[in-house]
């Protein structure tokens, strides 16, 4: 499971595959729950292309509305956004970075410090 203080919980599950090994190169976080969006943006807050790391904005019911008197981190936080002309939404900006894999699992991919 994969969620962010930010937001009501838990944002994105993954089942661990039995075979699952040392080998693995990244961390699945699964895909969204029911109610949630998961954006993965670039710096121009554009979608990236599949399988391209760029930051995770979450979305949906449980996203939070502000930091209690910190509307300076809250603009930077909590924004709102149109992505590809659709209606404007409320989003959190993660600073994680993530990319979305082929069948549609979201892997973790660092964050804002490691890059």
């Amino acid at each position: 499971m994969f969620g962010q203080t930010e937001t009501a919980g838990i944002v994105c599950t993954y089942q661990i595959p039995r075979n699952y090994n040392d080998e693995v190169t990244a961390i699945p976080i699964g895909r969204p729950i029911a109610n949630t969006e998961i954006y993965i943006l670039n710096e121009h807050s554009q979608p990236v292309p599949l399988g391209t790391p760029g930051e995770l904005y979450i979305g949906g019911a449980g996203v939070g509305r502000e930091y209690l008197n910190r509307p300076d981190v809250s603009a930077r936080k909590f924004i709102t956004h149109s992505i590809n002309g659709a209606p404007t939404t409320r989003l959190y900006r993660t600073g994680d970075f993530a990319r979305l894999t082929t069948d549609g699992v979201i892997e973790f991919a660092g964050d804002k410090t490691a890059r």
